[in-house]
């Protein structure tokens, strides 16, 4: 499933790697309120 999703938003190889990072972070619950809000930007700009 994330990997369909990185190829529809086309994001380039180099940031698959961030991206998962940021993804066990905050499924591990250790990402701040900035990075989330961050995040949820980038989220939507690639949506």
């Amino acid at each position: 499933m994330v990997a369909n999703r990185l190829g529809r938003s086309g994001i380039g190889i180099d940031n698959n790697t961030e991206y998962l990072e940021i993804a066990k972070k905050r499924l591990l619950g250790l990402t701040s309120t900035p990075e989330k809000a961050a995040l949820q930007q980038k989220e939507q700009t690639i949506a």
